[in-house]
């Protein structure tokens, strides 16, 4: 395998519909996730299916060395990585005094240090090669702040922020930078963010649910466009233009109430 597209979080949802649209168009694949068992099984269906290479790499991102080792591993193997895609994240929901501390910086481990982290090393080569491109999922979370997933929406917003001035220098290397970010996904996002978050899940409407393969698509085409922010579907993006004529006070008030409820039921 000379290069490849890398995939963190690629074990399921959207991670896992993101690795199938990168196998469908032709690329091999680099699968990043804890659980070495499911990668396996991922590698050998995908290079069955689509006929490409796949190489699983089972990794818990949030220990310090984990982003320098992966880096190191590939260029030592000679491999250069053409996409890099960074999905692995996950959120807490709750009143923030209530978490252990110790969950709290996983989550700023992974959601923010990690994916710059990445960003950083796997860059450098593109730069040199003058071609690539890099996703990173933040969420329509990103927009807003987010009372009771406190962390979880500034981490998004940073990723928002971050990627938009990546893009902004990458760009005249040949580089093209997406955000993703996707609205109520059906993932196991809910099912890792605490007992609550259930509840909370619960006050979404049916209809403003998608599926992890349609938020993939979308994604996937936003990049292969030089998208730079790529808000899915309707009323993500709806949401996302109200917000500009909202005070933010009233913002802040209307997330935090929608949140608060089922804390309170």
């Amino acid at each position: 395998m000379d290069e490849a597209a890398l995939i963190t979080g690629a074990s399921r949802g959207i991670g896992l519909e993101l690795t199938r649209c990168f196998a469908e168009d032709g690329h091999n694949c680099i699968v990043v996730a804890r659980s070495e068992d499911r990668l396996h099984e991922i590698a050998d269906d995908f290079e069955s299916q689509y006929g490409v290479e796949m190489r699983p790499m089972a990794r818990d991102l949030t220990e310090p060395s984990a982003a320098r080792d992966l880096r190191e591993t590939l260029k030592s193997d000679g491999v250069f990585i053409h996409s890099l895609v960074n999905n692995a994240g996950f959120g807490n929901f709750g009143p923030f005094v209530d978490h252990e501390w110790g969950r709290e910086e996983s989550l700023l481990q992974l959601n923010i240090h990690v994916l710059t982290e990445l960003c950083h090393r796997f860059a450098e080569p593109m730069v040199e090669a003058g071609r690539g491109r890099i996703m990173n999922v933040a969420s329509t979370g990103a927009f807003v702040p987010g009372p009771y997933m406190s962390t979880y929406y500034a981490s998004k917003s940073y990723v928002l922020s971050f990627t938009e001035g990546l893009a902004g220098e990458l760009n005249a290397h040949g580089i093209d930078v997406t955000c993703l970010c996707p609205g109520a996904t059906r993932t196991k996002f809910v099912d890792e963010a605490g007992d609550e978050a259930e509840g909370a899940a619960s006050q979404i409407p049916d209809f403003a649910w998608a599926s992890p393969d349609d938020v993939a698509a979308y994604g996937y085409r936003s990049l292969e466009r030089g998208k730079v922010v790529a808000v899915h579907g309707w009323m993500g993006k709806c949401l996302v233009f109200l917000r500009r004529f909202a005070p933010r006070f009233l913002v802040r008030a209307l997330v935090g109430w929608g949140q608060r409820r089922p804390l309170e039921e």
